[in-house]
């Protein structure tokens, strides 16, 4: 919610840096979001919310990754390393979903559809 407030938040901004280092994901993304938001500065969070999708080249997917990548996408300029690693994530066979069954066909290419929207001209290749 502090993330809807923008510069109107500004005070918050040094427990969201606090909060964007918890070890709970859900929020630490959260927080990272909100920072961004709040302060308009991409380098405050980014890598908090590049984390969740960096996380699927091992195979880790979490709900938590939509999330992130749709915040993520949002970031006016992605560091070259960013934008390597999402489209490594697009170009990879295997479906990145932490559901099984028709869900996980469901989760992959939404969240493929959110990462091909990411700065930097477009990236990855069909789903």
């Amino acid at each position: 919610r502090l993330a809807d407030l923008g510069a109107h938040a500004s005070a918050a901004v040094p427990t969201l840096r606090l909060l964007a280092g918890a070890l709970e994901p859900w929020t630490a993304v959260e927080a990272a979001h909100a920072l961004h938001t709040i302060t308009g500065d991409a380098a405050e969070g980014a890598h908090v919310l590049f984390r969740p999708v960096a996380d699927l080249l091992r195979g880790t997917a979490r709900p938590i990754v939509r999330a992130a990548a749709r915040y993520l996408t949002r970031l006016a300029d992605l560091p070259p390393g960013y934008v390597a690693t999402i489209q490594a994530v697009l170009s990879e066979d295997r479906r990145h979903s932490w559901d099984a069954g028709w869900a996980a066909i469901h989760d992959d290419l939404e969240l493929r559809a959110v990462l091909r929207t990411a700065p930097h001209g477009p990236v990855g290749a069909a789903g």
